[in-house]
């Protein structure tokens, strides 16, 4: 048994791959997915967290279509 205490897979393998984690917008996530605005309005945190065990698997969007369109070209 290890005496190091859980991670989430996203700072587990993410550190570990060197991802960026200054780029997600929580609000921006909120605003991309309704039912998670109603859930936790604009509770950054929670928003934050509720990707990194849920959202990133789910392959839910990041930012509303329109904000994509810089990103994607």
């Amino acid at each position: 048994m290890s005496d190091i205490p859980a991670c989430p897979p996203a700072l587990q393998y993410g550190l570990a791959e060197i991802r960026s984690t200054t780029s997600f917008d929580a609000l921006k996530y909120a605003a991309a997915n309704p039912d998670l605005a109603a859930a936790f309005g604009t509770d950054v945190e929670a928003l934050t967290e509720h990707y990194i065990d849920y959202g990133y698997y789910e392959h839910r969007p990041l930012a509303p279509a329109a904000a994509m369109v810089g990103v994607i070209g």
